[in-house]
């Protein structure tokens, strides 16, 4: 999906999300990202989160288990956020969304390698995540005028002695401003 870029909005257009797999996976021309429409129930085990990897998208607890479910029929590739299912057959990506849960899950892999076993589900994108939409950013008018930010005693003193050091540029030594004659 191509767009033109507006000031003042941002549109989720999947193009990041394209850098990125093609980054990951090189080989493969993919054709497409698209949006997950359905929830997948995703079980983590202990024998998974003890092949996992920490800090690796490619080789974590949950890419692990679903490589196990689909036996290396899909390439997934789980960022915190967001996990893609790439299938290399027919060259598609989907998208889905990393409930708070498993957001929390993730995090705590890469840091401690701990990661809880349990029934995790990879939500379809709504609202404002689904690729596509676009973002209006418009500042809302108001009645009354911006107040000066406050400025911190450092920048305050900064201030003043620039504003000393022009004004002493400015002025012209007594010596100079007499008239001989």
């Amino acid at each position: 999906m191509t767009t033109k870029y507006k000031p003042g909005v941002s549109t989720n257009s999947g193009l990041l999300h394209d850098k990125l797999i093609r980054r990951i996976y090189p080989g493969l021309d993919w054709k497409h990202i698209e949006d997950a429409t359905l929830p997948f129930k995703l079980w983590v085990l202990a024998h998974h989160i003890a092949a996992a990897d920490c800090k690796s998208s490619l080789s974590c607890a949950v890419a692990v288990a679903v490589k196990s479910l689909t036996s290396e029929l899909i390439l997934p590739i789980v960022n915190k956020r967001v996990t893609f299912f790439c299938f290399p057959r027919t060259l598609r990506v989907v998208r889905y969304m990393n409930p708070p849960n498993l957001r929390k899950q993730i995090i705590s892999m890469d840091e401690t390698g701990k990661f809880d076993p349990g029934l995790y589900v990879l939500l379809p994108p709504i609202g404002s995540d689904k690729l596509g939409v676009t973002h209006a950013h418009a500042r809302q008018p108001t009645t009354q005028p911006r107040l000066p930010r406050k400025q911190s005693e450092e920048a305050r003193s900064w201030a003043k002695l620039v504003a000393d050091a022009e004004l002493a540029q400015k002025r012209v030594p007594r010596a100079k401003r007499r008239k001989t004659g």
